[in-house]
């Protein structure tokens, strides 16, 4: 496990400290390409998902070596997984969408050549981009999975503090354009069906889990009141748990880790760690809320947003969850929170700050 963490640190400042190729004018074609990158990965998922929908789940990623499940999963081992990754996409890809939209429409110095301009965009990249998204949002919430229903909406109700925090509201349009996807979404998902979506939604909030979760939060804190300082070490959560489970009624389960990353954190680094933790997290979100507030830079802030919204999903969702135990989500986490430091930074920078 150290190793690991070790390895996300080492990602972390790869990202921050080298010095990737700029243009001419000061962008950082790097990053966009990055940012490129997780969008194709998330819409690659999502079309899989819909692929196995059709199958009837006949339609595994991994064959033989998947395991046993009715559900959709794409190309993890859990919807949960699956989900989880989808969350982080989203945010991501739009504030993807708003530095494309800007890169295609311009400026332009007359109101009616803006509207055509803006109309025009959304049949280039800027509209594929904007159906992609949709893809990824219906995906997602025609997996089922609970904690996405919660994580999503207050992900894009952040997304939109965040846009009108950036842009504060000069320009309204990165605002539509958000409105835009979200009712496209709304009206894809109605016709393929939202039955099972509002189905499930009934049970939101009467079970937001297995009983055994709850049990196992129990038995993180009892572990917490025993080693409030240093934790028990990174890694031995499942070796000390033995000493606190309750194994009535509970035979068929044994905890392997706390499904809740904020519980795992503090039983094994104790409130050092996780003061350190905070204090990491806090310095890129005041950093970038700052850039967001005070920056000049349209594209860079759009990154700058996406980044920052991607990382409040991730950061929501692992309070019920094991979230940043999967590698695949740790190091697409740890290299958002990178570009999201350094293009903040840069932005301070060039603004005098």
């Amino acid at each position: 496990m150290l190793l690991k963490v070790l390895a996300y640190m080492g990602l972390f400042f790869v990202v921050v400290l080298f010095k990737w190729p700029m243009t001419r004018s000061g962008r950082m074609p790097f990053f966009t390409g990055l940012v490129w990158l997780i969008f194709f990965l998330g819409l690659f998922n999502a079309l899989f998902f819909f692929i196995q929908k059709a199958s009837g789940m006949r339609i595994m990623w991994l064959g033989p070596l998947a395991p046993p499940t009715g559900n959709c999963l794409g190309t993890f081992k859990a919807y949960n997984n699956f989900s989880e990754f989808l969350e982080m996409v989203v945010p991501l890809s739009m504030g993807l969408l708003i530095l494309q939209n800007y890169r295609e429409t311009g400026k332009s110095f007359f109101r009616r050549s803006v509207v055509l301009s803006r109309i025009a965009s959304l049949f280039s990249k800027s509209g594929l981009l904007s159906f992609g998204i949709v893809l990824i949002i219906s995906a997602l919430l025609l997996s089922l999975v609970t904690g996405g229903f919660v994580t999503f909406p207050i992900t894009i109700f952040i997304l939109f503090v965040f846009v009108i925090v950036s842009y504060r509201m000069h320009d309204r349009w990165p605002l539509v354009l958000f409105s835009l996807v979200i009712v496209m979404a709304a009206a894809y998902l109605f016709w393929l069906g939202i039955g099972p979506i509002l189905h499930e939604l009934q049970f939101l909030f009467k079970d937001l889990g297995p009983q055994g979760r709850i049990v196992t939060y129990k038995d993180s804190l009892g572990i917490i009141r025993d080693f409030p300082i240093f934790g028990v070490g990174l890694g031995n959560w499942k070796d000390i748990i033995l000493k606190y489970h309750t194994m009535v009624g509970r035979e068929t389960w044994q905890p392997g880790i706390a499904y809740n990353d904020t519980l795992q954190l503090l039983a094994e680094t104790g409130v050092l760690g996780a003061a350190c933790v905070v204090s990491f997290l806090f310095l890129i979100f005041r950093k970038a809320i700052r850039a967001l507030r005070i920056g000049r830079d349209i594209m860079r802030r759009a990154l700058i947003l996406g980044g920052l919204a991607s990382m409040s999903a991730a950061l929501i969702h692992c309070q019920f969850d094991y979230f940043f135990t999967l590698p695949s989500h740790a190091v697409v986490f740890a290299v958002v929170a990178a570009m999201t430091y350094r293009l903040s930074n840069e932005e301070l920078r060039e603004t005098g700050y």
